[in-house]
């Protein structure tokens, strides 16, 4: 008659022992979500809850937002990677747990000069509305060996040349601008209006703008949106007869 009982208290053991296991996994970290010396946003995060990055402003004065870094300290050129979370994402438990103080752990957005960030050699941005630009894929293909042959003048390796980021955006002016803003360092844009700064709400980082570009019967602007010494002599070629030959099929 007592059988029941043996088989009974082993199988309660089990039971307190997982609620025991799962209040350690449900143990709460605090994070902190730093922008500068301001503490923007804080809460909890456990095993099996997250949370998610707010947004944050794309420029503080001349730096671009890069990355959130985690933990105390800083970052500089030789944080570890695993330390930095990208604009947009969750605030994952077991990413995060092991850079916390105490119950508390920090994230920290990372503002930094362009010339500072990880970048091609060059990145350039298109219209790609093409009735408005004149701009297609094909006539940027007949540009582009044209642009090959001047960056050789300037210098460019063959590691240069395989290094170089040319991709178009479409839609409204301002979600091109969006798009160029998220791609943090963009050298230079074509195929824009003269509005290409005030339809952005003057985000974008326009250094200098050009028109009477032709472009496939259209005439239109570039504009560069730094001030890195490539930047500055691709713009100026742009608005040569050289520069802007290719943009014409």
């Amino acid at each position: 008659m007592k059988h029941p009982i043996r088989i009974l208290l082993p199988v309660l053991a089990a039971t307190l022992g997982s609620c025991s296991l799962v209040k350690t996994f449900e143990q709460d970290l605090e994070y902190r979500v730093i922008v500068g010396e301001t503490i923007v946003e804080k809460g909890t995060i456990n095993i099996f809850n997250n949370a998610v990055l707010p947004e944050v402003a794309s420029r503080s004065g001349e730096q671009i937002f890069y990355k959130w870094y985690v933990g105390e300290g800083s970052y500089d050129s030789k944080t570890d990677p695993s330390r930095l979370y990208a604009e947009e994402g969750l605030i994952r438990y077991n990413d995060v747990s092991k850079y916390a103080t105490g119950n508390v752990v920090n994230i920290k957005a990372v503002y930094l000069n362009p010339e500072d960030i990880p970048a091609p050699y060059l990145t350039i941005r298109w219209y790609a509305k093409t009735g408005t630009s004149g701009l297609d894929q094909a006539t940027i293909d007949n540009w582009q060996p044209s642009l090959v042959n001047y960056l050789k003048t300037q210098g460019a390796t063959a590691e240069d040349l395989a290094d170089i980021d040319i991709k178009g955006y479409d839609g409204a002016v301002a979600d091109f601008g969006a798009a160029v803003l998220k791609d943090k360092v963009v050298d230079v844009v074509i195929g824009v209006g003269n509005n290409i700064d005030s339809a952005t709400g003057g985000k974008l980082p326009v250094k200098e703008k050009a028109g009477n570009i032709p472009m496939n019967g259209k005439t239109r602007y570039v504009a560069r949106l730094n001030d890195k010494p490539l930047t500055v002599a691709l713009y100026q070629w742009l608005q040569t007869p050289e520069g802007y030959a290719g943009f014409t099929l």
